[in-house]
């Protein structure tokens, strides 16, 4: 799930995005609710290897979460909320993530 602020950050239009099926339709975060949509097209996320090349996984089923109250509180909530990659999308695309806030150090490993 993308956020609405990253997604206005990569200026992915929001009228541009379909409907997603009604048992679907809803997340709750934060006290808030968002309603899903769906980016019209494959997305590719890239992302640098060890020896600093691009690789890229394609989604093709990415969502966007929009808030549903517009006033400024509510805007402040859906646009500051993070962006998800969940479970299912680590088992899709079979990696491992690590993550060592020691180091503050986060990456992703093939499986």
């Amino acid at each position: 799930i993308l956020s609405e602020g990253d997604a206005l950050k990569l200026h992915i239009p929001l009228n541009s995005l379909r409907d997603v099926p009604d048992e679907k339709k809803h997340i709750y975060m934060d006290g808030s609710v968002s309603e899903l949509k769906l980016i019209p097209k494959e997305v590719k996320l890239g992302f640098r290897n060890e020896d600093n090349k691009m690789e890229y996984i394609t989604l093709p089923d990415l969502c966007v979460a929009i808030g549903t109250k517009k006033d400024q509180k509510h805007k402040q909530i859906s646009q500051g909320s993070p962006s998800i990659l969940g479970l299912d999308f680590f088992e899709q695309q079979k990696l491992l993530l690590h993550i060592d806030p020691s180091k503050n150090d986060i990456f992703f490993e093939n499986s």
